[in-house]
């Protein structure tokens, strides 16, 4: 099977440049006390679900799932990136930030492993030692 390669711009907003990304505020969303509330009390009403078994009516959002679906048009049709801020994950527990992480997700998509053993979420973290 041969592929066609198109040489003609792309009219979507997808092909950006650093520059204009950083210029543009419509991926970058900063969480705000009341919405760090919501995820609490969905966090409590999903308290024992498996992570990765969450759907939007399994952690119920308010007004943060209308949020969280203005950052799926956005990485559908708008620049494809989107950056979350402001989640105080110091006050979560691993299971529970995985909860989170899995409430938050099943708003915007569905999610699918991303490695070849069929996980979904990897702990990344600096153990590095740093003397400042």
């Amino acid at each position: 099977m041969t592929g066609v390669m198109r040489r003609r711009p792309l009219k979507q907003p997808i092909p950006w440049q650093g520059a204009e990304l950083g210029a543009s505020s419509t991926w970058r969303m900063t969480l705000d006390e009341s919405a760090v509330d919501e995820l609490d009390a969905a966090l409590e009403s999903a308290r024992e679900a498996e992570p990765e078994r969450l759907t939007p009516a399994t952690f119920p959002l308010g007004r943060l799932a209308s949020v969280l679906a203005d950052v799926r048009r956005e990485l559908a049709k708008g620049h494809g990136v989107a950056k979350l801020s402001g989640l105080p994950i110091e006050r979560y527990g691993t299971a529970d930030l995985a909860r989170v992480y899995h409430g938050l997700s099943a708003h915007l998509g569905q999610a699918v492993p991303q490695n070849g053993d069929r996980g979904y979420l990897r702990t990344i973290a600096d153990r590095s030692s740093r003397s400042e």
